[in-house]
């Protein structure tokens, strides 16, 4: 007799965190909603990871670890993606954890919404777990125009639009698509599949708990000259959406233009200077006519990253006051 399905598989790319990893799985195998399959997938870590899912698969029969060659992230979801049985999705990140109602809630504001897609809200913790107490949270309904409006025009914690691992995506949907890359992956594969989808329900509690450390990848962002490649990204986002959504080309411009800001003053005087450069001319000489013209980009904005662009002494001008403030502030 065929085995049934789980509702949920939740994939979980992992790559060395022998000192997160229990606390991230522990987690998991700790939700309300129980009627899950886990698929850790090993991307050739060289600590005690590896032996960590094989320790977990062995207690807990809802665990299932691949053993794999180091491919980066995006390849080790795509591994999950192709191993996956549920009937929705969910990732989830190997250093961080997770309420132990988060699947619960993402579920139900499926079930409750008819979206192809629900999310929470993300806090940012320290390794110890500290769960936050929650309400019961009727589901909003973020339609595509605002899910892009947040995606790119964010600040503060909206960045969450981006990431994957807040999420929960009906098997359908997020089967079309795969990760690319090793910087920006959450940002092609959400933005290409939200363009597909009319509406995302939104539970506004902190169910995901982000947990920051000195070792990862996006915390090194800046230092290894990465902003180039998260101009790209941006561009290629903008290049994918139609041209009759002009009003989310509005936003994905201003994102990708910004971007080009902050990556030449990062870059300046470094290793990366030249390169950063060449990247903000070609993409600017494709896309300064669609930005200029925009109706839906303000024309004082239009003006002003006009300027920094053609000035940059101004623009560090700009950021050091801005930083200073924000010294004072503290």
């Amino acid at each position: 007799m065929e085995k049934p399905k789980p509702i949920i598989s939740v994939i979980v790319p992992i790559y060395n965190v022998e000192d997160y990893l229990p606390t991230c799985l522990n987690s998991i195998a700790a939700q309300t909603f129980k009627d899950i399959e886990v698929i850790l997938v090993d991307d050739g870590s060289t600590d005690k990871s590896g032996e960590i899912c094989d320790e977990f698969c062995n207690k807990d029969n809802r665990f299932h670890v691949i053993h794999k060659k180091n491919e980066g992230v995006s390849s080790a979801r795509n591994t999950g993606l192709d191993t996956t049985h549920g009937l929705f999705i969910s990732f989830i990140d190997s250093d961080d954890y997770i309420h132990p109602k988060m699947l619960e809630i993402l579920y139900n504001a499926i079930k409750e919404t008819g979206c192809d897609v629900s999310m929470v809200k993300t806090k940012y913790s320290g390794k110890d777990v500290n769960f936050e107490e929650i309400e019961n949270k009727k589901p909003l309904i973020i339609n595509q125009e605002k899910i892009f409006y947040n995606f790119f025009m964010y600040s503060s914690n909206d960045w969450q639009f981006i990431s994957v691992f807040n999420k929960l995506y009906k098997k359908e949907i997020a089967n079309k698509y795969r990760f690319k890359g090793k910087i920006g992956e959450d940002a092609t594969y959400n933005s290409t599949l939200f363009l597909d989808i009319s509406k995302i329900a939104l539970v506004d509690s902190n169910l995901y708990y982000y947990v920051q450390r000195n070792t990862s990848l996006m915390h090194n962002f800046v230092s290894k000259g990465l902003y180039i490649g998260d101009i790209k990204t941006f561009y290629e986002i903008y290049s994918k959406i139609p041209i009759s959504l002009k009003k989310i080309r509005g936003y994905a411009l201003q994102k990708t233009y910004k971007r080009m800001l902050s990556a030449r003053y990062y870059g300046k005087g470094t290793t990366y200077e030249k390169e950063t450069e060449k990247m903000i001319n070609s993409i600017k000489g494709i896309t300064l006519s669609d930005f200029t013209r925009n109706s839906f980009i303000p024309l004082k904005y239009r003006l002003i990253i006009l300027i920094f662009l053609k000035i940059p002494s101004l623009y560090r001008l700009y950021r050091y006051i801005c930083e200073k403030k924000a010294l004072l502030n503290k």
